[in-house]
């Protein structure tokens, strides 16, 4: 019991550091690609634009409506965002905790500070607000499978599913590991083929009771573009690698950030399939379900990893409670030094980002876009950063380029506008674009080493708008 006390407290402090590592970085990072690029969407959209009709993004809506409500009420600052995302952060936090302990009943402070290391540099992403749903849709199943109120669970599980999806469609893997589950539990007998029936019409009638009304007043306003860009786009485009190097790059990920949970797991695997008890089971489904999703996608990045994050840390805590008293302790120990590790790297990565002086020249590149290049001017950027906090306009639907969007669409119309700001991205333009630029811009300044490239701005010859 001493000894749990002095896990928990080491579970605090973990806590308490990750907590103050992500105030610190508030005002000490700058917003990646996607963040720009939604919260320059988000803003428009609270100016009268519309999405996927004005401005091209291939996922679901609701991250940029909930910026957009956001910018209604604070500044679109960088700070504005990483103040966003801690809340986003903290919400899911919680949500951790109050699942394990209310399943797990043990581990909850652990739980939860595993995963406050595994975002603290604070990225405003999608996945963290996909997983908070997914994991408060998996507390109301399990109380549908385990207690009384049966089909008024399930259908508030099927709603906050619903809610997942619209922020961001891989949470539709939730829904199929859930579905999945209740096949394994018919397979096992312990429900009927008849409950196996009704708790799937209801659990996908909680889904389509949001979906149906959504999809239908997107398809008003937007119409085709709306499924182009949620749906077939993503058949469309294509990676920046190729398969094997895209499995090789997320087992990387995988294995540094939660293969020491993944060990813990495997020592109780055997036990957690022999009692074939529902709860670890069904977190067992559904981190195998995301895990396939992920490798089964044309692009991994560390984000998309928050999708499991949640999940994989409760499994972690119902794997201890299989072990013995000193093989649980000398688990606890190895999740604590794995989560300690892992603060650590992130910590060193910061000290070196700031010592680089990466601020400093990112504002010096922002400072001149504010003296040279005129707010009202026909404009591109490549990283939709250099966009969002230089407040320019854009009079086309594309707001960056990446391998998946620069692998569908043209982008010629960049010859026509007075300023471009290019990064290492300007890669991704085809050969046409590229001497576009050579013959009929005039480069006027270039900041090397910074953040992952260079930036140069461009200006077009001859151009009268100054």
């Amino acid at each position: 019991m001493k000894l749990e006390k002095f896990f928990n407290i080491l579970a605090i402090l973990l806590i308490i550091f990750s907590l103050c590592f992500k105030i610190y970085t508030l005002n000490n990072s700058i917003v990646g690609f996607d963040e720009a690029g939604t919260a320059y969407i988000a803003n428009e959209m609270s100016s009268g634009k519309m999405l996927y009709l004005d401005y091209f993004d291939h996922k679901s809506p609701f991250m940029h409506y909930a910026l957009s409500l956001a910018f209604k009420l604070i500044e679109p600052t960088q700070l504005s965002i990483k103040l966003i995302a801690l809340f986003f952060d903290i919400f899911l936090l919680i949500c951790i905790y109050l699942v394990a302990r209310l399943l797990v009943l043990r581990y909850a402070l652990l739980s939860a500070a595993i995963y406050s290391v595994l975002n603290l540099n604070l990225s405003l992403n999608a996945e963290v607000i996909v997983a908070a749903f997914g994991l408060l849709a998996t507390l109301f199943y399990t109380k549908s499978i385990t207690g009384k109120n049966t089909q008024l669970n399930l259908f508030i599980a099927g709603l906050l599913i619903a809610v997942a999806i619209w922020f961001k469609q891989p949470a539709a893997v939730f829904y199929l590991a859930i579905i999945a589950h209740l096949v394994y539990l018919k397979y096992q007998n312990q429900i009927t083929k008849s409950e196996l029936i009704r708790n799937i019409a209801i659990f996908t009638a909680g889904v389509l009771a949001l979906s149906i009304p959504l999809l239908v007043y997107f398809l008003y306003k937007v119409g085709f573009y709306f499924l182009y860009a949620i749906l077939k786009f993503n058949t469309e485009f294509t990676g920046s690698s190729s398969r094997i190097i895209q499995m090789g790059k997320g087992l990387n990920i995988l294995l540094f950030n939660f293969g020491f949970m993944i060990a813990v797991i495997l020592a109780s695997i055997t036990s957690i399939m022999q009692k074939k008890e529902k709860i670890s089971s069904l977190f067992l489904i559904i981190c195998l379900f995301t895990i396939g999703f992920i490798f089964f996608g044309q692009e991994i990045f560390y984000q998309h990893f928050f999708q499991l994050a949640p999940f994989i840390i409760i499994l972690t805590a119902y794997s201890l409670t299989y072990l013995d008293e000193k093989a649980r302790t000398l688990a606890i120990i190895i999740l604590l030094i794995g989560a300690l590790s892992i603060s650590l790297v992130a910590l060193e990565d910061k000290a070196r980002e700031i010592k680089s002086g990466q601020i400093e020249k990112y504002d010096e590149v922002f400072m001149y876009l504010e003296n040279e290049v005129p707010k009202n001017a026909s404009f591109f950027a490549d990283n939709p950063i250099y966009t969002f906090v230089g407040q320019y306009k854009l009079n086309q639907p594309l707001v960056g380029c990446a391998p998946s969007f620069n692998s569908v669409f043209n982008y010629s119309f960049i010859c026509n506008l007075s300023y471009l700001v290019l990064t290492h991205r300007q890669n991704y333009l085809s050969e046409d674009e590229k001497s576009c630029i050579k013959d009929n811009y005039v480069l006027l300044k270039r900041f090397d080493n910074v953040g992952e490239s260079f930036v140069e701005i461009w200006k077009l010859k001859n151009s009268t708008n100054d």
